[in-house]
């Protein structure tokens, strides 16, 4: 169990991209709720591609996040732009940082 799990009290319902059309728009799987840490503003962070990103907020949570989610949080729809991981004090996932 993560640590992260204790202190999220913030239900989200993530979207995960199945897919992309034949003209590049995403393509969404079923939605389900999920729980996580949510908070506003953020320092910068780094996408995978070296792109600097200055989120406006920070999703933190247990479940396993990618670019190109959408959360919708507090009836606000936002994307996922990049994750980090955290670890543990074993080595492994603990939990992921989502930049939105």
């Amino acid at each position: 169990m993560s640590l992260i799990e204790y202190g999220c009290a913030t239900p989200a319902v993530l979207k995960r991209v199945s897919g992309r059309t034949c003209c590049g728009d995403p393509v969404y799987g079923s939605p389900s709720v999920i729980s996580g840490r949510f908070a506003a503003g953020a320092a910068r962070t780094v996408a995978e591609e070296g792109e600097e990103i200055v989120p406006s907020a920070v999703f933190l949570s247990a479940t396993p996040l990618r670019p190109g989610d959408v959360l919708t949080i507090h009836g606000r729809e936002r994307t996922v732009r990049a994750v980090t991981p955290r670890l543990s004090l074993f080595g492994r996932p603990d939990h992921w940082e989502a930049a939105l």
